[in-house]
């Protein structure tokens, strides 16, 4: 599975065809899941333009760098969509250093 679209462009998309399955997570809830995690990269997208100082940027960014494990942190949502946390952390931090587009 991959990140559709990539962190940089803003819209992380991630296929939720099979994710989950193996640990028990529904379709509607994979589905959930899904919009919350992309959602966080668009909150931190949006607002890099002001560098990112509201309180909603700032809980979005720490959540990306936590590295707890349970249901809903950011390292749970990868491993449910089969994404590998640093790469995605990375991606996300080149996209902020660079100009939009």
């Amino acid at each position: 599975m991959s990140v559709a679209g990539g962190v940089a462009s803003g819209k992380v998309r991630v296929s939720d065809d099979q994710a989950g399955v193996s640990i028990g997570v529904a379709l509607g809830e994979r589905r959930l899941w899904r919009a919350v995690f992309e959602d966080a990269v668009d909150v931190v997208h949006q607002r890099r333009a002001i560098k990112c100082r509201d309180l909603e940027c700032e809980r979005a960014k720490e959540w990306f760098e936590s590295v707890d494990i349970h249901v809903g942190s950011f390292e749970w949502l990868c491993q449910l969509f089969s994404l590998d946390a640093t790469a995605v952390r990375e991606q996300l931090r080149r996209s902020l250093v660079t100009p939009a587009l």
